[in-house]
């Protein structure tokens, strides 16, 4: 094989430069100095890469593949003793060398690059390229797809382009995974690559031997059964395209049908009044209001909250009153920060004018932004260094990653942001520069909650069961330092002060139930003398309220909401788009079946809901159903009109019939890409058509009748 090796890569290797020149040309363009400092080059890379590796390893697979595949040079190597296996492995070897050879180049320049700057004006890494270069190494399953495409004897264009679907869906399921995953996400989607490479190759080697002769129908159509991996993967293509025609069909009648008028839908939610700490089911609509240019939250009405009760929400004594709604209380043990401290783009998740990233190392890199992006602070847990001075004491955990959504609120009304870790709060000062601690607790939930108007909200930090309330107040001990956003002005035109300097004191302390401290997520609101926890399931038949206060016993408070009283937010009406959905496979249906009885067997917080969803929308789901049950019968009929026409016996027939409610017409679509048709004429015997390279008549058993001659032949021979 080493001969056919080396004469590929002498007709090859002319398409290097092109490679080369496209790969270098992207490893210039997405240098973090060039786009800007929040550019983070792992990510840019592996998007690049996503655009045009495929491309290259696609027209790679067909180039190598055309010539050989011409009836000369396949007869002359076949001559030569040289097998189909052969042929299509030294073309793999010679492929993905040059395709290595493009990319590996340019790449490994880059990452000099990089390593050569270091972190001083972004914090990019030379590993930083490695995302990109798995990506590559998963995006070559192109090249022995094409040439599965190219070695089908496919009767239309559309099943020879079948083969293409599974390799490139699995380039969008890698791409999502290495857009931001990081270098461990990188090194899991390395190990899976390798065995995805080897079922594209052998699938692709299986197709290349035994297709590119084209055999009788009489020998391969039967023998499908044993050539296991072919079969699969068609199927596995036609399902793909079947199902992203019908998503893309959904897609289009959403958008057709879609109103470009923005109309506003009442909701209902659980709110506190200012005047009496009272807690309000109130019902609430948004609008658009074009003076500000942004959306605002009108009452409509609303009443308050008994225990036990039935709540009307479209009760109108709320009007004319202020409201403050609940806020999520955050677990800080999850991370909510993209990046894993190695692939980490600068943000301004404090506010602040230097933009931060967490290292893996355990310190958080400053970088400026004016009038150049440069690295000008070191920050760890005890105090601020110099840039490039890595002496200090690392966090344990990213300080952005768990504090920037519990103060994420006081951000974007144009207040610095603290860093918030497990082992209490700190927050960064500008002048002087440096690093002071708020406090020192243990914790592992919080939450930022509004009090009444004018007043600075509330920090809540909690641990174990144990719900800590403190004040965030000024350096003269005053709570007036907050200001309310205008919303006629935009962030950076907000009028807060940059340079207060915020301290916390405690308050009271809320004892909780234990269940709390196993749960995701809750609400909470504040009022004068308790805390409200709103165990927020979204499910206004089953509303639970906590009402805590200081060394008092629990309350809850259980009420339910009455089904009419928030709108239905559609109109139940005949659409294309449950026309569409109709054609999904049955698998799908199957699927969403299995989960929701799963959820009502297991008690999920949200069992039940997609069965009241269909009954209360009669029309839709009716359409739908009838829709499928018709793709049924089409896919039954085009099954067996395929199985005639491409000569597949009874039990073929059949096992493709049990198929069907699976798959519906990627069955028909896939018999179509894997077998071939085949020539009939009528029998003397039944006059039916039968197959014209069986002995016996498919349908009468009847033997095959020489023609009867006159005894005058006339032969035409080439002299």
């Amino acid at each position: 094989m080493r001969p056919l090796i080396w004469k590929e890569l002498r007709e090859n290797v002319r398409w290097i430069p092109i490679g080369l020149f496209v790969i270098t040309a992207i490893c210039w363009m997405v240098h973090p100095t060039r786009v800007g400092n929040n550019a983070l080059l792992a990510t840019e890379l592996v998007t690049h890469f996503a655009i045009v590796t495929p491309f290259l390893a696609f027209a790679l697979g067909v180039v190598q593949s055309y010539r050989d595949l011409q009836p000369a040079a396949g007869a002359y190597l076949n001559h030569r003793s040289v097998t189909s296996s052969d042929v299509f492995f030294s073309k793999t070897i010679a492929g993905f060398s040059l395709y290595a050879v493009a990319i590996l180049l340019p790449v490994l320049g880059l990452a000099m690059w990089v390593g050569y700057q270091g972190l001083w004006w972004t914090p990019m890494r030379a590993a930083q390229v490695v995302p990109a270069m798995v990506f590559a190494f998963i995006a070559f399953a192109l090249h022995p797809a094409a040439m599965l495409m190219m070695a089908r004897g496919a009767s239309w264009w559309g099943t020879r382009l079948f083969p293409i679907v599974p390799a490139g869906a699995v380039q969008v399921v890698f791409f999502g995974y290495l857009h931001n995953g990081g270098l461990a996400v990188a090194g899991w989607c390395l190990l899976a690559a390798l065995p995805t490479l080897a079922w594209m190759m052998l699938v692709a080697n299986q197709g290349w031997r035994e297709l590119s002769s084209d055999p009788s129908a009489e020998t391969s159509n039967p023998r499908l059964s044993r050539r296991w991996l072919l079969p699969t993967y068609m199927l596995v293509g036609t399902t793909l395209c079947h199902v992203a025609g019908v998503i893309g069909a959904i897609g289009v009648f959403e958008d057709l049908t879609r109103s470009r008028v923005y109309v506003p839908v009442p909701f209902a939610t659980l709110a506190v009044a200012d005047d009496s700490g009272e807690l309000w089911m109130t019902t609430k609509i948004q609008q658009y209001d074009a003076t500000i240019g942004n959306y605002t939250n009108q009452v409509l009405g609303g009443e308050r909250v008994e225990n036990g009760g039935k709540i009307d929400a479209q009760a109108d004594d709320a009007i004319g009153k202020e409201f403050r709604d609940f806020s999520s209380l955050w677990p800080l043990e999850a991370t909510y920060w993209s990046g894993d401290g190695f692939f980490t783009q600068p943000s301004n998740a404090l506010g602040s004018s230097i933009l931060y990233a967490y290292d893996s190392r355990g310190y958080l890199l400053g970088y400026q932004q004016f009038p150049q992006s440069r690295w000008v602070q070191t920050i760890a847990a005890d105090g601020v260094y110099a840039a490039g001075d890595f002496s200090g004491r690392p966090f344990q955990q990213d300080p952005l990653g768990n504090g920037w959504r519990l103060f994420s609120t006081l951000v974007n009304e144009g207040y610095l942001g603290p860093l918030v870790t497990s082992k209490g709060v700190m927050v960064i000062e500008q002048d002087p520069v440096g690093l002071r601690t708020l406090l020192e607790q243990d914790i592992e939930m919080g939450a930022v909650i509004p009090t009444p108007a004018g007043k600075a909200p509330r920090l809540i930090l909690g641990i174990g069961n144990q719900l800590h309330e403190y004040r965030l107040i000024d350096e003269t001990g005053s709570e007036d330092w907050y200001v309310e956003p205008d919303l006629n002005s935009n962030l950076q035109a907000r009028q807060t002060s940059k340079s207060l300097k915020l301290n916390v004191e405690w308050v009271r302390t809320f004892d909780v139930p234990e269940s709390l401290t196993h749960l995701e997520m809750h609400s909470v609101a504040w009022a004068p003398e308790e805390l409200l926890i709103w165990q927020n399931t979204r499910r206004w038949d089953d509303v639970d309220v906590l009402k805590l206060r200081p060394n008092v016993p629990a309350k809850l408070l259980k009420f339910s909401v009455q089904p009419e009283s928030v709108p239905a937010p559609h109109e139940d009406k005949f659409s294309m788009t449950m026309v569409a959905c109709g054609f999904l496979p049955g698998a799908f249906y199957l699927l969403f079946l299995a989960i929701s009885a799963w959820m009502v067997l297991t008690g999920h917080p949200s069992a039940g809901t997609p069965f009241p969803e269909i009954a209360a929308n009669p029309i839709s789901a009716s359409t739908a159903l009838i829709s499928f049950v018709f793709v049924m019968a089409l896919a039954f009929w085009l099954v067996r009109r395929v199985a005639y026409r491409r000569g597949l016996s009874s039990r073929q027939t059949r096992l493709w019939m049990w198929a069907v409610p699976a798959v519906t017409l990627a069955a028909p679509l896939s018999m179509v890409a894997m077998y071939r048709l085949v020539h009939r004429e009528p029998c003397p015997s039944c006059g039916q058509p039968r197959r014209v390279d069986l002995i016996r008549c498919e349908h009468c058993e009847a033997d095959w009748v020489q023609p009867e001659t006159e005894g005058i032949e006339i032969v035409d021979r080439v002299a």
